[in-house]
């Protein structure tokens, strides 16, 4: 009687362990690759085209002086400039570009590419993220983004082959600003100071500073460039190698439990064990049913797990699902990384008790 009631539940409690080790195995694999993937967004991107970042501080208006700096050959745009955003209700870092580019750098995943065409009637327009599609306005006409209080329309979301870099960027045009937020861009301007940045694989950009800083050095309070500028549109989630941290802890301390049930579950076949000793069994042979009743047990809650993960992706978290083959993959490695580690104890356990040990601690 008092087998049929505890089996079961050191049962239950492997199982417990074992679904809790897999999905922070799992998030933390997820945010490995995740990780890896933006940095290869962000390193691919640097390596496309030349890059200059220009300092710049002035007084009063800037639309004469960002014109002056801004050149059909050179991408060129204000870097990472803080703006409140109204419908998050928070100051959020923006690129302002000072044309459309040829080829707009950036993939978009859902609207219009942005060209010079396009834009030329001066619509205020914003291109965003996909991850920011929960904090727009939807109109009659399309989408909406307000910024320092100014209505802009969505005209493109942008995403990412794979990864989350490009998720919560936020791109407008300066001929398409309203006077709000030109007005903060030159407040911000004489207070902090912009950043402009220049790309092109065409052009010296080091000349092609030095020739745009004599046409304004008389209408700015100070400019200065430097090179080796680091991308700012996709970017990398610093929060996600504390999420593996904490994923790694979860999993260590999930690997721990389910040891202390396999103690449990060992203390209580030790009478089996030390009889399958007697009759002449080798620990080598008790280690390997060991092993085959704990694989079974992992690899059937894995799979088990693997199947419902994948239909939750695919109802409730569609787009975002990180591909088939690396959830299988990941699944497998959780399943062989796991039973190795968690055999560790049951060798050691087997191979140090002795047959007349484990009699006498069962009263045989």
């Amino acid at each position: 009687m008092k087998k049929k009631v505890r089996y079961p539940l050191l049962k239950l409690g492997m199982v417990i362990g074992i679904v809790i080790a897999y999905f922070s195995f799992v998030f933390a694999g997820k945010m490995v690759r995740e990780e890896y993937l933006e940095s290869q967004d962000v390193e691919n991107y640097q390596n496309e085209e030349n890059t200059i970042g220009v300092g710049l501080r002035y007084e009063g208006e800037g639309n004469d002086i960002l014109h002056t700096m801004d050149d059909e050959r050179v991408t060129g745009y204000i870097s990472a400039i803080p703006l409140y955003a109204n419908t998050e209700e928070n100051v959020c870092l923006m690129n302002v570009y000072l044309h459309v580019p040829e080829v707009f750098p950036y993939p978009v995943q859902d609207g219009i590419v942005p060209t010079r065409d396009q834009l030329a009637d001066k619509e205020p327009v914003i291109v965003l993220g996909q991850g920011l599609k929960s904090d727009v306005i939807q109109k009659e006409k399309g989408d909406y983004y307000i910024v320092c209080g100014e209505e802009y329309r969505v005209i493109a979301y942008l995403a990412a082959t794979e990864s989350s870099s490009l998720d919560y960027v936020r791109i407008l045009f300066y001929d398409c600003l309203g006077e709000k937020t030109k007005s903060d861009i030159d407040y911000f301007a004489f207070t902090q100071g912009l950043t402009l940045v220049f790309r092109s694989d065409t052009v010296d950009l080091i000349d092609y500073y030095r020739k745009k800083q004599k046409q304004v050095d008389d209408k700015v309070i100070d400019i200065s460039y430097s090179q080796g500028f680091f991308e700012d549109s996709y970017a990398v989630d610093n929060d996600l190698i504390d999420y593996q941290k904490y994923a790694y802890l979860l999993y260590i301390f999930s690997l721990v439990l389910i040891v202390m049930v396999i103690e449990l579950w060992i203390i209580q076949r030790r009478k089996e064990f030390a009889i399958r000793r007697a009759v002449g069994y080798s620990r080598y042979q008790i280690i390997g049913m060991i092993s085959q009743e704990l694989i079974k047990t992992i690899f059937g809650i894995g799979v088990f797990l693997l199947l419902v993960q994948l239909v939750f992706q695919k109802l409730f978290l569609r787009g975002m699902e990180t591909g088939l083959l690396n959830d299988l993959v990941l699944c497998l490695f959780f399943i062989v990384f796991t039973f190795v580690l968690l055999m560790i104890y049951p060798i050691y356990k087997i191979m140090t008790d002795s047959i007349a040990a484990s009699i006498q601690n069962k009263g045989v």
